[in-house]
Parts: structure tokens; sequence; C-alpha cells
């Protein structure tokens, strides 16, 4: 089962291994993930789109920022490839992946403190198990080069339409309830097969 886990987290990894350097493709307009049938648009909502990069040719994260009445969240979406596993092993490479996720914040925050780690809000077209989530408290220099209290929070959604990943990185000052912007981002935002000419791309 160890070994089994291990090549799994290797297939996820696997992907972040082949990039060379991270591209900024910021660009007017709705920013195109041709390969998963998605775009990062400049406004969702109240939040203002701030950058798009490309990781590899099917390796896009877009971020969102809003700051108001002293409260600020920025808002990381990646969508990337998921790594071919049968079906009824996807729940467990996708808990493996989330594993490797609390792993890294840890890494990057010293002294991170895991308040949560669980099940995310279930989604339409997102199978049982397949969506989680997880809260650290962290410092991390939100707005400006200092050091604050930060709350970063990540979901994860696994095998959206089958082949992709989708990963939140939210982060905010405490105390800000940020859960209806992220419910928008989701409802609203990039997401695979929502793709520039939809509704919600408009």
């Amino acid at each position: 089962m160890r070994i089994w886990l291990a090549v799994i987290a290797l297939l996820f990894a696997a992907p972040a291994l082949a990039v060379t350097q991270p591209r900024d493709i910021t660009a007017p307009g709705t920013v195109p993930h041709s390969a998963a049938r998605a775009g990062f648009p400049e406004n969702v909502g109240a939040l203002r789109r701030i950058g798009v990069t490309r990781f590899s040719e099917q390796d896009i994260s877009g971020s969102y920022q809003l700051e108001r009445d002293g409260d600020y969240v920025r808002i990381s979406v990646y969508i990337y490839p998921a790594p071919p596993v049968r079906e009824n092993q996807r729940v467990a490479a996708c808990r493996a992946h989330m594993d490797g996720v609390v792993a890294a914040v840890a890494r990057q925050h010293i002294g991170a403190e895991l308040v949560e780690n669980g099940v995310a809000d279930p989604l339409p077209g997102v199978a049982e198990g397949l969506g989680l989530r997880s809260l650290h408290n962290v410092e991390f220099p939100l707005r400006g080069r200092a050091l604050e209290p930060t709350q970063s929070e990540s979901r994860l959604y696994c095998y959206v339409g089958g082949d992709w990943l989708v990963k939140y990185r939210i982060s905010a000052n405490p105390g800000f309830d940020v859960d209806d912007l992220v419910d928008e981002l989701i409802r609203s935002g990039p997401w695979p097969g929502r793709g520039p000419g939809s509704i919600a791309m408009r």
C-alpha cells in the first residue's frame, strides 16, 4: 500500500518536475486555457484578476484579489492535468495529492498551524471524495513585505471533467469572511469546460 501511494504521489509530482520557468501570460480580456476549455476572465464578481501564469502548456493559473474596508484576499486558481489512474483509485489519489498540498504549506511557512483538513463542500459534477479542503494559520507577507497573520486555505477538486485538477489557494487576513467570494469564483470563474465563450466568461 505504501509503495502504491508513493507511486501516486510521484505521478502527481511529475508535471511539476518537467516544468521549466513559469511565464506571465496576462493579457487583456479572458486568457484561455485551451486544453481544459477554460478561461481566466479579468473579473469574477467583485474579484479582479491580477495575473495569469503558464507553468506548462496544460498547467495554467490565474490570481485574483479584492481589497475592501481594510480587508484583503488573494485567490489563485490552478488548472492542471490529473494523472491517469483507474477510476476506483481516484479518491485515494486525490487524498494523496491533498496531503502533498498540506505538507507544502508546512514547508513554506515555518510555524504553520493546521486548523482544518477534510472534505470541501460538494459541487455538481465532482464525485464524492474528490473535493478536499484544508485551512492553516500562517505568517505571510499578504499585503506587502512584512509578515502578518494570514488564513491560508486550499481547496482541491480532482478529476474534473475526468482529466483535470482544480486547486484554489486562498490567502486572507483573519476575520475576513471570504466564503461568498470563493463560492462566486468557483461557480462563475475558471473551470474545465467553462470556456471563454460561455455565459460565465462574459
